[in-house]
């Protein structure tokens, strides 16, 4: 079976290893950049789709390019008072089977690269458009003609040509936040005294997270604030730290000693979107993944993990029916549709608890949270146990076989 993905992201990339592992030897990546790169510097990983990852061989890797924190605690952006804190580390280890990583985005495509074949990528090269054909898909690409293939699977990011060419064009939804990112040498932020956790720091119509990736030498940051319209959608866009410090100037001497850190050259900003749930991924030999069909907010960090999950499944659905691309495909669909759009609401819920703006309202979901603490001190929130402890090869009646 002749498989070809679009896009050589962490979700395309992931359903080639996966592909692979299970004897799918004729699948090809396509990637329009001349090189892959990665963007948006820090990323989560928790257990669910850490096992996966272990699963495809990346497990010492991750372990050598990667930070594991201890905790993940909520803190009020003027007091610092902690809020919340539920602990990761061996904790949540034995809770969910497999650690919590913080990683660079860049680290964990290179470990993904490592494991792929050179050959199965061919870069420079863009789905200008395709049409079904009795047992075949015909690609048309630029450069480079036509490419055939049994299978086409869509990995192409939230603008997703194969989604357009599917379901028809729509708009991506501006969430009406703005987030602001930086990469902070580790020794510029040595005077602050900041532990290896994740940290969310809530103020009135904003956040803070940050936390430390590539195996401790950069703390990651990431600033989220509202606004009225929306703005370019690109890691590459250029911030101003004097803009980011009149934003967050009056919060916690933590939150502006970050900030104050950050090296001049090493602020981004752009608009957060997402997209409304879709309730189809596939039309025939055709389907989407990762961002494409489900693109969602980072309040949850499962971006890149309902894709990891998603080339999972994808690719253990192909090969428990190999005979039949389109009966495999809307099966891999139906396992995945629930879970994925249940993480984008989530994830739309998150936003709306985090940036509060009412004063009563604000003190009310802080004293929710003490509650929480308190309530589940030592153990993990209902939410916490229903995205970390899932594996994705609890969706087959039996595990997945490589094909023959």
């Amino acid at each position: 079976m002749r498989i070809v993905i679009v896009g050589a992201g962490i979700g395309g990339i992931t359903a080639a290893l996966a592909l692979k592992r299970l004897g799918f030897d004729q699948v090809t990546l396509i990637e329009q950049a001349p090189a892959i790169r990665a963007v948006g510097a820090g990323i989560q990983l928790s257990a669910n789709c850490v096992r996966l990852l272990r699963r495809l061989g990346l497990g010492d890797a991750l372990t050598r390019v990667s930070v594991r924190p201890s905790a993940h605690i909520f803190r009020d952006w003027k007091t610092g008072e902690v809020l919340l804190h539920t602990a990761l580390g061996p904790k949540a280890e034995a809770a969910f089977g497999d650690s919590y990583f913080h990683a660079h985005r860049a680290d964990l495509l290179a470990a993904l690269l490592e494991k792929l074949d050179a050959s199965s990528v061919r870069l420079g090269c863009r789905l200008v458009g395709f049409s079904e054909e009795a047992d075949r898909v015909r690609l048309k690409v630029e450069p480079g003609g036509t490419i055939k293939a049994d299978v086409l699977i869509g990995a192409d990011g939230i603008h997703s040509t194969v989604r357009q060419a599917l379901f028809g064009a729509d708009r991506p939804r501006f969430a009406g936040n703005v987030a602001w990112r930086a990469l902070v040498p580790a020794e510029r932020v040595a005077h602050l005294g900041l532990d290896k956790v994740a940290e969310v720091w809530m103020g009135p119509n904003r956040s803070l997270v940050r936390y430390y990736v590539s195996a401790g030498r950069l703390l990651n940051w990431i600033g989220i604030t509202r606004a009225k319209e929306g703005e370019i959608e690109s890691w590459s866009a250029k911030g101003i730290v004097a803009d980011a410090l009149d934003l967050w100037g009056d919060w916690h001497p933590i939150v502006r000693g970050m900030i104050e850190a950050t090296p001049s050259d090493g602020l981004f900003r752009m608009g957060l979107y997402d997209r409304d749930p879709l309730h189809a991924w596939t039309g025939g030999r055709v389907a989407i993944l990762g961002d494409a069909a489900h693109p969602m907010l980072p309040f949850h960090a499962q971006g890149a993990a309902q894709s990891i999950e998603d080339a999972w499944v994808l690719a253990g659905s192909l090969a428990e029916n190999p005979a039949d691309p389109p009966a495999a495909l809307a099966a891999f669909a139906a396992r995945r549709i629930e879970r994925a759009n249940w993480v984008q609401a989530y994830s739309r819920e998150m936003e709306e608890f985090v940036h509060q703006a009412d004063p009563a309202r604000i003190e009310y979901r802080n004293a929710r949270l003490r509650e929480r603490l308190k309530k589940y001190e030592g153990e993990f929130p209902p939410g916490q146990v229903k995205l970390y402890s899932f594996d994705a090869d609890s969706v087959f009646p039996a595990p997945p076989q490589a094909v023959a």
